[in-house]
């Protein structure tokens, strides 16, 4: 089979435009963001989407290398940059369904620390009902309302160890 085809966690809307006129791509993207699973091509050629819940279980949850100069890390050349910022800041989220009404939610804590940031929209998702719109916003705000250390830049060595080397 060329496709790899999981179950999603939400119930979506069928094509909303003419099927002459929507690729399956683009539908499936669609779904893809309505869902907040994963859609891409594997190694092999195979059309494989998992659904937002099989991401946060195994094998998906676990890491695949660790970077370090210690036996069987990852080696890199320099230490990582770490930082702190605002890039992935929202406070506020701004969701839409496709003929449903904007559904908008903020953290009060978030704004009256740091301000209103870039709002998080998100329009033309698939899901069937407005709840599910209101949903989504909380969940994003929930997860960017506040910043979160992240690593800026690493250059990896993959010659380093023999055991971590990129075949």
């Amino acid at each position: 089979s060329w496709q790899n085809i999981a179950t999603g966690d939400s119930q979506v809307q069928v094509p909303t435009s003419s099927l002459a006129t929507t690729t399956t791509l683009n539908y499936a993207q669609q779904v893809e963001l309505t869902e907040h699973g994963a859609l891409f091509t594997s190694a092999s050629g195979i059309v494989t989407f998992i659904n937002r819940t099989a991401l946060l279980k195994s094998p998906r949850n676990t890491s695949l290398g660790t970077f370090g100069d210690a036996a069987g890390e990852v080696n890199y050349k320099r230490a990582p940059t770490f930082t702190l910022d605002n890039i992935d800041l929202y406070n506020v989220s701004a969701v839409t369904n496709v003929g449903g009404t904007l559904q908008q939610y903020s953290s009060a804590s978030s704004i009256a620390q740091y301000g209103v940031t870039s709002v998080l929209s998100e329009t033309g998702l698939l899901a069937v009902s407005d709840t599910q719109a209101m949903a989504r916003a909380q969940w994003n705000v929930a997860h960017f309302a506040f910043p979160m250390t992240r690593v800026r830049s690493i250059t990896v060595d993959p010659s380093g160890d023999p055991a971590t080397r990129y075949n």
